[in-house]
């Protein structure tokens, strides 16, 4: 339903780098649902499927929390804020 693929690019972009899972969690994953304002600041942070191992769940919280702020919403974009679901893995 959102038509703007390159400020979703943005967001995986300023993600990726603040993503450091704890090592030995092969195969884990962790679903967090966030909120971004049209400002771009992350207005809450919500972990919907917990992996189960409580350090990967809290590296995955803690990832988007300091990818805060992203960019702005498009202008194109009328709501103030969306929702957005990441599923954060182990890196390769």
């Amino acid at each position: 339903d959102f038509k703007f693929p390159r400020f979703l690019a943005m967001v995986g972009r300023k993600i990726g780098p603040n993503w450091n899972p704890p090592p030995g969690a092969k195969g884990a994953k962790a679903k967090v649902k966030f909120t971004v304002l049209r400002s771009g600041l992350v207005a809450g942070v919500d972990l919907v499927e917990p992996s189960g191992n409580f350090y990967f769940d809290q590296a995955a919280l803690r990832a988007i929390r300091a990818s805060s702020p992203f960019p702005p919403l498009p202008e194109e974009f009328f709501q103030e804020s969306i929702v957005l679901f990441v599923d954060l893995v182990p890196k390769e």
